[in-house]
């Protein structure tokens, strides 16, 4: 009536899937308590420092962190702004309206890999972050 019986909180067969994707992730990246130990890096100023730079210096200021804290300080990449969005205005119904698309973008150009980022993301240094290490994330 009023009770149920205990079930897992997770089917044996998703259970099963999680345990080898963790084994396949230790086995690429090591233990987490491995040495040396693992940090877990957060967006904040004590792993991303603010920084006076303006424009694009500002944007490779924060992604050359990304890169170290990600260990892939050693690779180049190259780094360009996005063309500006244009402004579409403000419709009574709508509100403000934007154009879509992607805050960064990963792609190869024959040996170079090359990350995009939209210019508008500037102003938000913990946003700029986590669009480098996601575009990152696809080397």
């Amino acid at each position: 009536m009023f009770w149920r019986t205990k079930r897992p909180h997770v089917d044996p067969e998703d259970e099963a899937w999680l345990i080898e994707c963790w084994q396949w992730l230790t086995g690429v990246l090591g233990p987490v308590d491995g040495q040396p130990p693992r940090e877990l890096v957060l967006p904040t100023g004590t792993y991303f420092p603010t920084t006076n730079a303006t424009g694009h210096a500002r944007a490779s200021y924060y992604f050359h962190l990304v890169q170290r804290h990600m260990g892939v300080a050693e690779r180049h990449y190259e780094l360009v702004a996005q063309e500006r969005r244009p402004d579409l205005g403000r419709s009574v119904v709508f509100g403000s309206m934007q154009t879509g698309g992607a805050e960064g973008t990963y792609s190869m150009r024959g040996n170079t890999a090359r990350v995009t980022y939209d210019p508008d993301i500037l102003s938000n240094p913990m946003r700029m972050v986590a669009v480098f290490a996601h575009e990152l994330a696809h080397d």
